[in-house]
């Protein structure tokens, strides 16, 4: 929402929610403003198509992962030489991962881990793993298949 002339003024959902609660006005005032790595989006809606490359293979560190926010992507290395993608939108409330460590993916949204090796959920809430996303190693790229 902005007012003329004035800068563009932010709300997230709750909070314009919670003013309309408070002022008794049932009128849905959704307006929010984009670039929250938080915000839910559907999964695979961000990923690249079949053949873009993703990641060079020097990105992914053995035992870790590579995980791109904007683009929703998570990229692992288990064990040298192989590698495995995943949709990085948390089955839960659709957040995007966003850390690693301990041979985990992490979403900070509400604490679920998964696993590297196949996404699995290791804790919940989220109540399955992270979708696997088919790629190929071309050359020193891992591009999607």
């Amino acid at each position: 929402m902005s007012q003329p002339g004035g800068p563009a003024i932010c709300l997230s959902r709750r909070r314009a929610l919670g003013g309309a609660a408070l002022a008794g006005v049932g009128v849905p005032l959704l307006a929010a403003c984009g670039g929250d790595d938080d915000a839910p989006v559907e999964p695979g809606a961000s990923a690249p198509p079949p053949g873009e490359p993703l990641v060079a293979v020097a990105d992914v560190p053995v035992g870790g992962a590579y995980i791109d926010t904007e683009q929703r992507l998570v990229v692992t290395q288990p064990t040298a030489g192989e590698f495995k993608a995943f949709d990085g939108t948390c089955p839960h409330a659709r957040c995007a991962v966003s850390q690693q460590a301990q041979r985990q993916v992490i979403c900070t949204c509400h604490g679920s881990r998964f696993a590297i090796e196949d996404g699995a959920v290791l804790d919940g809430p989220a109540p399955e793993g992270l979708a696997e996303i088919a790629i190929t190693v071309e050359g020193d790229q891992v591009v999607r298949a």
